[in-house]
């Protein structure tokens, strides 16, 4: 053997420059490349092979350099973010297109009640479930089940109370109080349980902002700390009202069926010329608190859910949405079946306490009257109760008063001295 040949056997080829290299100076890192060679090489994050810089693809989420090979295998490329995604964490469409996790998520998603995948675009989204169009006509929209899908239960953020023995209110209740107040020279903060939302009915006058304060829900004692905080609020920036304003409390009815809304009307159906009397007149004819319309042997007569949400809705779409037509009467009872609560839009704005606990307990007195109606009906022994009967226009406020539940002689004494005072202003 010659010198030469035993030189070479000392000797290997780097694979990234093609040089015969001494032994000793092969990287330690790579197999088969140099020294000089190890920072233009990588290794294949799957099959390990050696990858000359310029033909690797570098995969962001794994952080590692792969081979063409492994990565057409193994990877994808999201369509819509262009970023790269291992395998197992691929979501395709069923048109076939690859996703992140994240802008799958995005962009589809899935109908609450066929399951089908559907743009996120598409959907129609109802109590939280997405629906699609064919869904959400035949179940969402569905007077024979239209209640029934309504918010079961309360999920927004409220003050539940442990004390009742300032205000015996067990339901929860969500105030809307709509004012003006003088342009600040800066910006005012929200009093700590309401917030603030605009509202274009409200008109105020130059150099006044309007608002709309909505109380978090609460109860009891609770209830009297939120009203509170907006009375000292009013205090502090010289808020007022105006013929535009009213003042709304929703009740929480997650718990009524279509029978528990019957039997409320009812009530309603007896009492609500007593509440128009104790208003000021812009609010006895407004379009935003109308008067019942619904026959009262028509609502004793029903005898379905069907036939009660077709009734209600008689003039408008049936429908979740907040601005449906059907909102815009005294009694709101579209708001069950988008909000879970029952509305009373009746009365005019205020930031007077003693005005907003009697409005809550006569509210509350309303709903509490007709559950109890509701459940004598469904025993089939309302006969002896007073609102199972025909409408008496003849009985007086103190009569009808002393049939409803809750309904204190502070609360009767209040409402004959609004009426008092509005009687004597026409």
């Amino acid at each position: 053997m010659t010198e030469k040949e035993k030189s070479n056997q000392d000797l290997l080829e780097c694979f990234a420059c093609d040089t015969l290299i001494p032994c000793d100076e092969m990287s330690s890192l790579y197999d088969d490349v140099c020294v000089d060679c190890e920072d233009n090489v990588h290794s294949c994050g799957e099959c390990s092979d050696i990858i000359l810089s310029g033909d690797e693809i570098y995969a962001g989420s794994t952080s590692d350099y792969y081979c063409e090979s492994c990565f057409d295998e193994f990877f994808r490329y999201c369509s819509n973010c262009q970023e790269d995604v291992q395998g197992d964490d691929v979501n395709y469409s069923e048109g076939g297109d690859a996703y992140c996790y994240d802008c799958y998520g995005e962009i589809y998603s899935f109908c609450y009640d066929c399951g089908e995948e559907w743009a996120e675009e598409e959907l129609h989204y109802d109590n939280g479930d997405g629906y699609c169009d064919e869904c959400h006509s035949n179940v969402v929209n569905n007077a024979s089940t239209f209640i029934q899908n309504s918010p079961q239960s309360v999920n927004v953020r409220h003050i539940p109370s442990d004390t009742f023995n300032k205000l015996n209110v067990r339901r929860l209740i969500g105030v809307e109080l709509e004012c003006v107040y003088p342009e600040p020279h800066g910006i005012i903060s929200n009093p700590n349980s309401w917030r603030s939302t605009s509202d274009s009915s409200i008109q105020s006058d130059q150099g006044f902002n309007a608002t709309e304060l909505v109380s978090i829900p609460a109860n009891g004692n609770a209830l009297i700390g939120v009203i509170d905080e907006a009375i000292e609020w009013s205090n502090t920036w010289n808020a007022d009202v105006n013929k535009s304003c009213g003042m709304h409390v929703h009740v929480n009815a997650v718990d009524t069926d279509w029978e528990d809304l019957r039997a409320i009307a009812m009530v309603v159906s007896h009492f609500e010329r007593f509440i128009f009397q104790m208003m000021p007149p812009s609010r006895q004819n407004g379009r935003w608190a109308k008067k019942l319309d619904t026959d009262f042997d028509e609502l004793k007569q029903t005898s379905s859910e069907e036939e009660f949400v077709e009734d209600w809705y008689r003039y408008e779409s049936i429908s979740r949405s907040k601005y449906n037509g059907a909102r815009y009467r005294g009694l709101n009872l579209h708001a069950r079946c988008y909000l879970g609560t029952i509305e009373f839009r009746y009365h005019s704005g205020t930031m007077n306490k003693t005005k907003i606990i009697n409005w809550i307990k006569i509210c509350n007195s309303i709903v509490e009257t007709g559950m109890a109606l509701s459940q004598m009906m469904k025993d089939g022994d309302a006969s002896g109760n007073y609102f199972f009967n025909e409408v008496n226009t003849s009985d007086t406020l103190d009569t009808i008063s002393k049939k409803m539940i809750f309904f204190d002689g502070e609360m009767l004494e209040y409402m004959h001295k609004r009426i008092r005072n509005f009687s004597n202003e026409k």
